[in-house]
């Protein structure tokens, strides 16, 4: 099952798709993700108009070694705008 799982994400292509989005998108990614570059973050920011929080240093499992910040970004993106 993790093979099948791996290999739709290999696999799917749906960049085509990201500028039928609209929400609200906020973008917090590691700049040393092995898994997905951050370069990815970078082309979605503009394609969906999101905020974008790069965590220097950060790898791919981000609220696994970095809660404290990922839970502070998310909560401010949750305040209500003055």
């Amino acid at each position: 099952r993790l093979a099948n799982g791996l290999a739709l994400l290999r696999d799917i292509d749906l960049r085509h798709a990201v500028h039928t989005l609209d929400l609200p998108c906020q973008l917090i990614h590691g700049t040393q993700d092995a898994v997905t570059p951050f370069a990815a973050a970078e082309w979605l920011q503009p394609a969906v108009g999101a905020d974008l929080h790069a965590l220097d240093g950060a790898s791919h499992a981000l609220p696994i070694t970095h809660p404290t910040q990922i839970a502070t970004l998310l909560t401010a993106r949750m305040e209500p705008q003055a």
